[in-house]
């Protein structure tokens, strides 16, 4: 094969790759689970939660949300979000442990 074959070749193939790569992420289903059943065996999955805030942080670069006294969801968001306690709202997001106790790190969140 001729150098300028090949080179279409890996072109053509790393394209086909990341194109793979982006449907895939967009297609990611979250799992749907109360805030209460949200475990430390939950640690990396993709989740969708929803709950009543219970409790409210907002820092300069920092939102905590507490979610019926019972799972804090974190954003690392320069804005503050526009959120009051006793409100509903849907957290979709990535489950991570911190300080031996899980949380969500907020991708998506509705009010």
């Amino acid at each position: 094969m001729k150098d300028s074959s090949i080179i279409k070749l890996s072109l053509i193939t790393t394209l086909a790759g990341i194109l793979s790569l982006i449907l895939l992420c967009q297609s990611e289903k979250p799992l749907i689970i109360q805030p209460n059943e949200i475990n430390l065996t939950h640690e990396g999955l993709y989740v969708q939660t929803q709950g009543k805030i219970t409790g409210l942080t907002q820092k300069s670069t920092l939102n905590i949300i507490t979610l019926n006294n019972k799972l804090n969801a974190v954003s690392f968001d320069e804005n503050n979000l526009n959120l009051s306690k006793n409100q509903l709202v849907i957290i979709t997001g990535k489950v991570q442990i911190y300080q031996n106790k899980p949380q969500i790190l907020i991708r998506r969140l509705e009010t």
